[in-house]
């Protein structure tokens, strides 16, 4: 059994770990990854560098676990979108992931900048490709049920990708801009996107 002493310094250690990556997360956005450094943190959470160092050993390993987080909840809201999409038809699926994708990007801004807007995100590969595996496979379902013109699936997937995120970058980046109702606009692109790829109805 687990001493209540043990479970005080596990729980001190957990909530130390938040308000590091917490504050860390603020300050990337808000200074960029060159100025970020461990002393301003450090100061930032009121805590010493020693103190921080027990937990991450450079600034990259912070950002790494934020953008790391930053995926798996990306991931739990394409899961949530498929488990949603599961009687539905293979372009349905296909559109609700996409919608997921959008909405994910434009709840969560500061999770989706550090994942994709952000140097050096682009050091983090396998997790971009974890999270697009989700698309490739709703285009993969609707090449086996025929309903996509020909082209190469991993094409099809990468195009797809390209527009959902042009549409949630911008939005997220040019919030300034005189956009038309962004449900609207999503919809538009994800629609153009789709009937791009899809064998048009007889």
């Amino acid at each position: 059994m687990v001493s209540a002493s043990t479970l005080r310094r596990l729980r001190y250690r957990q909530e130390l770990r938040t308000l590091i990556l917490d504050t860390a997360r603020e300050m990337f956005l808000t200074e960029g990854f060159e100025a970020f450094s461990m002393r301003k943190l450090a100061e930032g959470v009121g805590y010493s560098p020693a103190a921080l160092y027990q937990h991450f050993a450079s600034k990259e390993a912070i950002f790494e676990a934020l953008v790391d987080e930053s995926f798996s909840a990306l991931l739990a809201a394409q899961g949530h979108a498929a488990a949603s999409a599961a009687e539905a038809g293979p372009i349905e699926s296909l559109r609700r992931g996409l919608r997921a994708y959008v909405r994910f990007g434009l709840e969560h801004p500061n999770e989706y900048r550090l994942a994709f807007l952000m140097p050096p995100s682009s050091n983090r590969p396998q997790s971009a490709v974890t999270a697009f595996d989700s698309l490739r496979r709703r285009v993969l379902a609707c090449v086996e049920a025929g309903v996509l013109r020909p082209i190469n699936p991993e094409l099809a997937a990468q195009a797809l990708w390209a527009a959902v995120h042009g549409v949630a970058s911008l939005l997220i980046v040019k919030p300034s801009f005189p956009w038309v109702e962004p449900d609207l606009l999503i919809e538009q692109v994800i629609k153009n996107a789709i009937e791009g790829i899809v064998m048009p109805e007889k």
